[in-house]
């Protein structure tokens, strides 16, 4: 999964590059810093260095319903 993730950012970067040049991966950058900083928010901290094991997860809560 993570691999996917990865070649999907890269594909994203490389499309953000042709289109728009710096500006368009400065775009894509600022989005990218905008959704951390919404998820470390919606899980209660302030920064990834504060980011613990307790936050990563290997099941759903959902698997048990």
């Amino acid at each position: 999964m993570l691999n996917n993730s990865f070649s999907h950012f890269l594909r994203n970067i490389h499309v953000e590059l042709a289109a728009g040049g710096a500006e368009g991966l400065q775009d894509l950058l600022e989005i990218l810093r905008d959704e951390l900083q919404s998820t470390l928010g919606l899980c209660g901290k302030a920064d990834i260095a504060s980011i613990d094991r307790s936050l990563i997860g290997t099941a759903s809560p959902l698997n048990s319903l």
